[in-house]
């Protein structure tokens, strides 16, 4: 600081008291000084600490608007009356106005009435007039990131802390736009546009900033008041006079701001859906983009794909590498479990290809009959038991029950197609078809195994699509086979006139070991099976149920009434299996019977000497016929 004029009060009128003029340097920047305490003498020359008075807005309009800092001669004008006064008289006025605005008790210390009454009239000008232009400006963030907004990119509103009076102007680069909250105006994209203290902006662009312009746009703009009025105090010892200025009292100080924005970095990613064997496209799979690689964090949800197979979607980058994982399969398919690496490019697309396996199904046919477990003998007779079994050796074919297509729509097979044939169950009588496209087929028998019947059954099965989380599709069917059956019928006749005998009594019996289907003997060779009786007819039928592999007696049990029991015809009989086609084998026999003959020889006597008398007659009945013997 230093002291240069001297300005003694009574050489303008003003008292007895006196005060020098201070020329104070910054750095680069300096300003007049005026003393602030007049009954303390004032400082020499040197260097003082400087600092700025928070609340130091009165002692800022005095030093601002009593000097030619307001861009004008302010209170001394002519027509306030003071325009005549000499730059003396208002330097002390001005020096006695800021002790004053200072809040010294002994600011008019040394000052007459004329003095205090101008540097009151004075203090009370400044103090009415508009607030002095602040230099101070800066962003409430002059650091931001622009997000996605819709279809465009906008940065946070940005207030403008500045003065009022202070300005800028930010030229906007191409594509920029401004969207001025305070005014409600949107300025053109890459235009100049001025801001004033206090406003409120943003700024938006294209999604497509990055890759049309730049990835970031920094600006340093300058403000429109170029000097410093705010109030600041030197203090210089408790013996000497404190000093008060206001920088920019005809000393330029250039302010500057800097404002930088970063734009949303865009990257694009696509996927491709296909089927794993073809290249066929798949529509209706849904993606997701994942953050991390346990594709536990979802950054956003492609769309479906289309009848291309293709999804796409448009992301900040915020990270390298992002994570594709398959949310929905398509219909008909199972969902791929895999994640896949995705390097994000700005303003590039990165293109995945991702296969799906068609589901599948698996079709189980199985084979089952009656099998000889068992009998239970009596004296009556012998009841045979059988169980359901599996049967190997049943052949089938398999053909489309519909139009089977693959899951992408191609035709595999036509209704009626003959797609798997000749196939034999095995020993646990099943047979497996794998890698069958879903749909709808007809199973049909084409051969019993050894000892059932055919009936030549059919059965429709559908394989039906079972979620995406499915690897295969079972299903399973069973034909059951009746075994062939053995019908065995008598006949009872008169030898002589082949006239039907009813009341003959039959046996039938196993004519060897009877064993199960574990090779055990249920039943003994001669064990009583059944009997039967003929009826009017002269016939009988035997219902035991006869199993397969056997032979068989047929014996006559007891004779009709009159007739004598044919002890020599025995009628034996195999039941061996024929063919699947034959439900059942029938045996007929018929027996034959002689008539009982009687020989009835009459012995005349005298009933007194019991001898024998040569003539006379008798009768013989057989029922109401009557004959005479001679």
């Amino acid at each position: 600081m230093t002291r240069g004029a001297e300005y003694r009060y009574a050489d303008y009128g003003y008292g007895t008291y006196l005060t020098y003029q201070y020329t104070v340097k910054f750095g680069n920047v300096s300003a007049t000084a005026y003393c602030v305490q007049p009954s303390k003498p004032g400082p020499g020359t040197g260097t003082y600490t400087i600092n700025k008075v928070g609340d130091g807005k009165a002692l800022a309009k005095v030093c601002y608007y009593g000097t030619k800092a307001s861009g004008d001669d302010g209170f001394f004008t002519e027509e306030n009356g003071y325009g005549n006064l000499s730059a003396g008289a208002r330097f002390i006025l001005v020096h006695l106005a800021a002790s004053y605005a200072n809040g010294s008790g002994d600011a008019f210390s040394g000052a007459n009435t004329t003095a205090q009454n101008l540097a009151k009239k004075l203090y009370n000008y400044c103090i009415s007039q508009p607030d002095i232009p602040d230099v101070a400006m800066s962003f409430s963030d002059a650091n931001v990131k622009a997000y996605v907004d819709g279809s465009s990119q906008r940065t946070k509103d940005i207030t403008f802390k500045a003065d009022a009076l202070q300005t800028i102007t930010m030229k906007l680069p191409a594509g920029v736009k401004l969207h001025n909250l305070s005014t409600g105006k949107t300025s053109k994209a890459g235009a100049n546009v001025e801001i004033c203290g206090g406003t409120k902006v943003y700024l938006s662009a294209p999604l497509t900033q990055v890759s049309d312009v730049a990835g970031s746009w920094f600006a340093t703009m300058k403000g429109s008041i170029t000097k410093d009025y705010s109030a600041y105090k030197i203090s210089t010892g408790s013996g000497n006079q404190d000093l008060a200025l206001v920088f920019g009292e005809g000393v330029d100080d250039e302010k500057y701001v800097d404002f930088k924005v970063f734009w949303v970095q865009q990257a694009s990613v696509k996927v491709i859906k296909k089927d794993a064997k073809s290249d066929a496209k798949l529509s209706g799979a849904v993606f997701g983009l994942y953050s991390d690689a346990e594709c536990t964090k979802l950054i956003t949800q492609l769309p479906a794909t289309d009848e291309n197979g293709e999804a796409s979607v448009q992301i900040t980058k915020t990270q390298e590498t992002v994570y594709l994982k398959e949310i929905t399969a398509p219909s008909g398919y199972r969902i791929n479990a895999t994640a896949y690496n995705v390097k994000l490019e700005v303003s590039k697309t990165t293109t995945v290809t991702v296969p799906d396996e068609e589901q599948l199904g698996q079709l189980t046919v199985y084979k089952e009959g009656q099998v000889l477990t068992g009998a239970d003998v009596t004296e009556n007779g012998t009841t045979f038991k059988y169980e359901k079994r599996r049967q190997k050796g049943a052949i089938y074919d398999v053909y489309a029950g519909a139009d089977i297509k693959t899951a992408y729509g191609a035709k595999v097979y036509s209704k009626g197609d003959l797609v798997k044939e000749n196939l034999t169950t095995d020993t646990n009588g099943a047979i497996v078809l794998k890698n069958l496209h879903l749909g709808t087929y007809v199973v049909k028998e084409k051969q019993a195994p050894t000892g059932f019947y055919n009936a030549g059954e059919e059965k429709y099965v559908t394989l039906s699509y079972a979620g995406q989380n499915v690897d295969v599709v079972f299903s399973e069917t069973t034909f059951t086979n009746d075994r062939q059956k053995a019908e065995v019928i008598v006949t009872k006749q008169d030898k002589d006139t082949e006239n039907p005998l009813d009341g003959g009594i039959f046996g039938l019996y196993a004519a060897s070991d009877i064993t199960n289907a574990d090779g055990t003997v249920v039943v003994k060779k001669g064990t009583l099976i059944q009997k039967v009786t003929t009826g009017a007819d002269g016939t009988a039928k035997f219902t035991a149920d006869l199993p397969l592999g056997f032979s068989y007696d047929v014996k006559e049990v007891q004779a009709p009434e009159g007739y004598v029991r044919n002890t020599e015809d025995v009628y034996t009989f195999a039941l061996s299996y024929t063919n699947d086609k034959e439900a059942k084998q029938t045996f007929k026999h018929t027996f034959k019977n002689e008539r009982v003959i009687a020989k009835i020889s009459l012995k005349k006597q005298d009933k007194e000497t019991k001898k024998g008398c040569s003539t006379g007659r008798c009768y013989f009945r057989k029922g109401s016929l009557w004959t005479v013997c001679p």
